[in-house]
This record gives structure tokens, C-alpha cells and sequence, in this order.
């Protein structure tokens, strides 16, 4: 039975560990006995991570490493997993994140519309900047990349939502809708790019 990473993440931010947590976005957590005696009272952890993060989470060197199982452990102490103790945490890649790659340039505009839609929500009663910012800020870096690769400048000046928030809470924008409205202005060049790309 898969369980949630959610917590595990939320614990190494508080522990200084952004990176990490952000490895872990999109994987599965699930338990397994470490051998095949049933009386053996210890787990195996396996994580299961889509392929943009497998790479990175099997290279990780054994301190980070730790950090994980660390992290992973406290979480699910012995007495929530029928008191075993985790000997290990092993890494496998989730089949189902390997699908066919789509055209990069339908990729960026749906990561650029990613990035809109997350402004908005985040500035109109949607989730916790908290919440979403570690998966803003990686998409946000996608897409400066890939701008930067086709010599065009990004129209998004925020690279985490806080930077937006600051400006949506100075009082310039007081509205759900002034908000909607700047944000939808900001990526008007969006167009422009499609555009580019076409030609």
C-alpha cells in the first residue's frame, strides 16, 4: 500500500532541505519486509520517483541520503508499521512517468500557462504559497532555461511566489480580479512566444 510523501517533505523543509523535498515531489512511498522471514522486524522503504527526479535521487551522496531515511523514519516511526524499524530506503523508478516525450514547444507553453494559472490561484484564495512553491520555482527555472535557450526573455519577473506576494499585498493590487488581470498582462507575451516558435 502507497503512502503519502507529503509529510516527509514538509519535515526536511523545516530541516533546511528544500532540494530534497523537492526531489520527492511526485513520488510513492511504500513498505516492505527486509527479508522474507515474517518475523523480521525490519522495513524496506521503497520510493518511487518519476524519472525527472529518479537520476537525481540515485546520485545523491550518502549524507543527503541520510538525510532521507532520517527524515522518512521519523515520520513513520516503528509503531505505525507494526513496529519495524526501516533498515533501508531504496529508490526505484515509477514506470508510469515514462511516457512518450511531448514537442518541447508544446511542453513550454504548457509550463508557462503552468506558472500562470499557479499565480493566480495562489493570489486569489487557492493553496498555501508553502504549499506550492517549491514546484513553482522548479517550473519557473524550466522555463527560464528554456527561454534563455531560444534568446527570449522571460516575462515572469518572479522567481518564487513570496516575490509575488510582495507585490500583490503592497496594495497595488487589492482585487481577486486586478490580480487576474495583471497576471494575464504579464504573460500576454505568452503570444509573442507561440509565435516565435512557430516561425
Amino acid at each position: 500500500m502507497s503512502e503519502s510523501l507529503s509529510k516527509v517533505c514538509v519535515l526536511l523543509r523545516r530541516r533546511g532541505h528544500p532540494d530534497l523535498a523537492s526531489m520527492l515531489n511526485g513520488a510513492s512511498l511504500e513498505f516492505e519486509w527486509a527479508d522474507e522471514h515474517p518475523d523480521s522486524r525490519e522495513a524496506l522503504a521503497i520510493i518511487r520517483a518519476p524519472i525527472d527526479h529518479f537520476d537525481q535521487l540515485e546520485g545523491l551522496p550518502v549524507e543527503a541520503y541520510k538525510t532521507i531515511v532520517d527524515a522518512v523514519a521519523d515520520v513513520y516511526p516503528p509503531r505505525d508499521i507494526n513496529n519495524m524499524a526501516i533498515a533501508e530506503v531504496r529508490f526505484l523508478l515509477d514506470p508510469s512517468s515514462l511516457q512518450e516525450e511531448r514537442d518541447p514547444q508544446t511542453q513550454l507553453v504548457e509550463q508557462l500557462d503552468g506558472l500562470r494559472n499557479l499565480m493566480i490561484s495562489v493570489a486569489t484564495g487557492g493553496p498555501r504559497i508553502n504549499e506550492v512553491n517549491a514546484r513553482y520555482r522548479e517550473l519557473n527555472e524550466r522555463v527560464d532555461g528554456a527561454l534563455r535557450e531560444l534568446g527570449i526573455q522571460n516575462p515572469n519577473p518572479y522567481s518564487d511566489l513570496w516575490a509575488w506576494y510582495g507585490k500583490w499585498s503592497s496594495g497595488d493590487l487589492p482585487s481577486w480580479q486586478s490580480r487576474r488581470d495583471y497576471i494575464r498582462g504579464l504573460f500576454v507575451s505568452r503570444r509573442a512566444i507561440m509565435t516565435h516558435l512557430e516561425g
